[in-house]
């Protein structure tokens, strides 16, 4: 009977034992010391009260949602961010699944992004979806799209100038084979030039 309750119940259960009778106090106390809850009695109120102690404490870390439901599709990877970051201005968390991402039955169904949301806060999202998309955000959007992280470029090799050499190391820097000269040579680090080996 008490195994399939949880520890915060069976702390309140402790708080009143006085309240059970002898057979339910043994099997109580049996439990309790099975999952190292401590004796029933005065300590089982301090550790209620402890208990909701760090309840309160935890209420300011992230809640982590368990049932997510499908506000839309976008046609866009940029769309679906921009509803988002509108979503979270009005204090809704939301996930973007991208194209490619598994369905719960387990098939590759996802064709565009989708906007998820906490089934809770669905309504009020579904509110917030229906209306345009603030303009700073828009224009935010269009920013991070030009200034995205710069692109690597292949060094050229050192020898004959060919631009698409072979990595074949990384540690402690990169090291480069080319294939048009067999010239090898590693990235510069502080201590010394480029190119050298």
């Amino acid at each position: 009977m008490y195994a399939q309750k949880w520890d915060g119940e069976l702390l309140e259960l402790a708080a009143d034992i006085g309240d059970l009778t002898e057979l339910a106090q043994q099997a109580l106390r049996d439990e309790m010391r099975k999952r190292g809850l401590g004796e029933a009695g005065a300590p089982a109120k301090a550790k209620i009260d402890e208990r909701m102690a760090e309840q309160e404490e935890g209420a300011e870390r992230p809640v982590e949602f368990t049932w997510k439901t499908l506000l839309c599709e976008c046609e866009t990877q940029q769309q679906a961010e921009q509803l988002g970051r509108a979503l979270e201005r009005a204090g809704i968390e939301s996930w973007i699944q991208g194209p490619g991402a598994r369905s719960r039955t387990g098939t590759m169904d996802v064709t565009y992004p989708r906007v998820m949301v906490a089934a809770d806060q669905l309504e009020h999202a579904q509110e917030v979806a229906a209306q345009p998309i603030p303009q700073d955000i828009l224009d935010a959007s269009k920013e991070d799209e030009t200034s995205g992280p710069d692109e690597f470029e292949l060094p050229a090799c050192p020898a004959c100038g060919a631009g698409d050499p072979v990595l074949t190391g990384v540690d402690p820097v990169n090291t480069w084979l080319c294939e048009a000269c067999g010239k090898e040579w590693r990235d510069a680090t502080d201590a010394e030039p480029a190119g050298g080996h």
